[in-house]
């Protein structure tokens, strides 16, 4: 494999995974082209060798002798030293931390917080200590803004101090528990009186000897008092109102939801002409379906805005109130919402109109759907646009003579009779 292209260290790690799928976790590691066979004792060390040769043999891939190692109980891995006992650091990279010295370049502060990285795992608090090493990279835009202070000076010295002391990183051995720890046990039982007593006998002896391996410091309980149980009690009540005023806001969301009133619109145009369907749904489920024929030209654009302006004033007819409108013209949906700028001066004037109408709602929404879930309207939008014939009689037909937006408002004139 040619590794002169980006992407063949990725390649190659995946071709090793898939090779060695049933034994890595279990008894080999791998990366890239570093391969580490683990076995607990000489016998299985043998077995997973052989195991391991056997999957590369089938494979027809080929080892270097000259850096195969076998048989050894420690030794470097992926910049990590590996014993029996767990891992540690790599005595080079904790060589080369302590040697650093205070860094006077933004290039030098970046090398060293590399170099902590490789070694924060093993260093207790790692993150808190490096805090002000992480704090000189603010502000550093350009070069010769770097500034190292003291108090970074003096977290990268208490760092150095604690490589001396770098623990080993082990996996816990099931069945056994860790005791470098103390254990804090809070009772009001005299435990510690009845196992530390000289006459313990019997099942107590077994159980006194069994604790005795461990560091445990027996605590009294402290008895709950009146602040605590007054603090708990106004805890639970406020966790009551609040799932109250939960239940109550689900509720009136509820009520909402069935008070809404759905208009599915799609309009087309073509060479013989234009049209629009609108699909009005009642809060409880009953359709209106309505069919419009425009006796005008108009861009497919413009027919999406007729219907959903015509099915807009029967919504509003009709007496909805809470009205969501589907629809699958993405212009349409989007100018209306205000995600896409407004530039052609007619769009402008039907975007108006649908705010007209829509602001003596009291909530109006309008989403762009696919086109699959608008079928049924699309279907009969390309219908209308071309003729009436096909449409069956529960279907309303309505002809426009010119458009919603050149229809001029007439008032009525109530005339009275002279006194």
């Amino acid at each position: 494999m040619p590794y002169g292209l980006k992407n063949a260290g990725a390649i190659y790690q995946r071709l090793v995974d898939s090779l060695f799928a049933n034994q890595i976790g279990r008894n080999i590691e791998v990366y890239v082209d570093d391969m580490v066979i683990k076995s607990p004792d000489e016998r299985k060390l043998l077995r997973d060798v052989e195991e391991t040769l056997q999957t590369l043999e089938k494979a027809k891939m080929k080892l270097n002798p000259a850096k195969c190692t076998f048989g050894v109980e420690e030794g470097q891995y992926l910049g990590y030293y590996m014993k029996k006992e767990g891992i540690q650091p790599s005595p080079a990279k904790i060589s080369e931390l302590e040697e650093t010295p205070s860094p006077s370049t933004l290039k030098d502060a970046q090398g060293l917080n590399g170099k902590l990285t490789t070694l924060n795992r093993f260093i207790s608090k790692s993150a808190e200590k490096a805090m002000p090493l992480f704090h000189t990279h603010k502000g550093c835009i350009e070069k010769n803004n770097f500034r190292w202070p003291p108090e970074a000076d003096s977290a990268l010295q208490e760092i150095k101090k604690a490589l001396h002391a770098l623990p080993t990183l082990a996996s816990p051995v099931p069945g056994k528990t860790l005791q470098a720890h103390q254990i804090e046990v809070l009772t009001s039982c005299p435990i510690k009186q009845v196992l530390l007593k000289p006459e313990t006998y019997g099942r107590l002896a077994k159980w006194a000897i069994e604790l005795g391996e461990h560091d445990i410091s027996y605590h009294p309980r402290i008895s709950i008092k009146g602040q605590a149980l007054a603090d708990f009690l106004l805890e639970i009540s406020g966790e009551l109102q609040q799932e109250i005023t939960d239940t109550s806001k689900q509720r009136h969301q509820e009520e909402k939801i069935n008070q809404q009133w759905t208009l599915y619109t799609d309009g087309a145009s073509s060479k013989e002409g234009s049209g629009a369907v609108i699909i009005l749904y009642s809060p409880t489920g009953e359709e209106i379906t309505y069919a419009l024929r425009f006796d005008f030209y108009t861009s497919n654009n413009e027919a999406e805005y007729e219907a959903l302006l015509v099915g807009l004033r029967l919504a509003v007819k009709m007496g909805a109130e809470r009205v969501v409108a589907l629809t699958d013209s993405c212009l349409a949906a989007n100018q209306i919402t205000g995600e896409f700028e407004v530039k052609d001066k007619r769009m402008e004037r039907y975007v108006k109109a649908v705010h007209r109408i829509t602001s003596s709602l009291k909530s109006f929404a309008i989403k762009q759907i696919s086109r699959g879930n608008n079928r049924r309207a699309d279907a009969l939008s390309k219908l209308v646009s071309t003729c009436f014939g096909h449409l069956s009689k529960e279907v309303s037909v309505e002809v426009l003579k010119e458009r919603s937006i050149d229809e001029r408002q007439v008032d009525s004139l109530s005339t009275t009779q002279p006194n």
